[in-house]
């Protein structure tokens, strides 16, 4: 438990889940601490605690997570040691997919190129892609013998669902219609189409994603909230279920994005959940 300052923590995967996972930290102030353990609990269990799923390659402070619509988290980030000291940035990103075996939960996501430590933040858009922000360094070199500048450089990072094998950008479904406003425990009709008219994939999948609200990598607001689908490929209805849980979906605004059966997922629609 001492190392858990500068860690990060999220729900994994949909919220009904019940999972959270937390990542990474060190000890308390300018401790040389740090740990790349992933701690994994499962709140619907008869007895709750945390398990060791697969630990990143380095100690890491600080890394980001973000919730994505395909359901895994994106981890992106951090430092060895505390604020970036002896240039101690980490570049490395990774998936960590919740429904993999603890022991083999994680794969290489692409590099960045600009390191994000202390007051950084990485959040979901509306089109599936990721903003990473920020970075704030105790120093700017290796020795620690000049200070650090924060880093005001974006970047934005494009998740492999936005692409096919070949490289090329792959069609994604198009939701083109349907209610605004929702309620828990309703059923709602939103036409799906795809940008190739001739496709016929079927939509099998949907999730209700929280925008986030990030702060010294902490997250307080993201959560994915699987819902329900049956589609049909003639009239490109898709019919979703919204959970009935207030615990679980939230009054608030949410960015609904749809999947198909390749992988394929959709940019979001704004809905209001009442």
């Amino acid at each position: 438990m001492d190392m858990l300052e500068t860690s990060s923590s999220s729900w994994a995967g949909d919220v009904a889940d019940q999972r959270l996972i937390v990542v990474g930290g060190g000890g308390v102030g300018e401790s040389e601490r740090s740990t790349g353990r992933i701690g994994v609990i499962d709140l619907n269990s008869s007895n709750p605690r945390f398990q060791a799923a697969e630990s990143l390659p380095v100690g890491t402070r600080y890394p980001n997570l973000v919730n994505m619509p395909d359901g895994r988290v994106f981890i992106t980030g951090g430092s060895e040691d505390y604020r970036g000291k002896g240039d101690s940035d980490i570049l490395a990103s990774y998936f960590f997919d919740p429904t993999a075996p603890l022991e083999n939960s994680l794969s290489e996501a692409a590099t960045q190129s600009i390191g994000r430590d202390y007051h950084s933040a990485a959040v979901l858009l509306p089109n599936g892609q990721i903003m990473v922000t920020g970075g704030d360094p105790l120093f700017g070199d290796e020795l620690n013998t000049q200070p650090g500048e924060f880093e005001k450089r974006i970047e934005i990072y494009s998740p492999p669902y936005l692409f096919r094998a070949d490289g090329q950008p792959v069609v994604r479904p198009t939701i083109t219609d349907g209610p605004e406003q929702l309620v828990r425990g309703g059923t709602f009709d939103f036409t799906v189409s795809a940008t190739d008219p001739a496709q016929t994939t079927p939509i099998t999948g949907a999730r209700l994603m929280f925008p986030s609200a990030a702060t010294h990598v902490t997250d307080t607001n993201q959560r994915s909230v699987e819902l329900g689908v049956r589609y049909d490929t003639v009239t490109h209805t898709a019919t979703l279920s919204i959970p009935s849980e207030a615990t679980l979906a939230p009054p608030g605004w949410y960015m609904l994005f749809v999947n198909d059966a390749s992988g394929a997922i959709s940019e979001a629609k704004w809905v209001h959940v009442e």
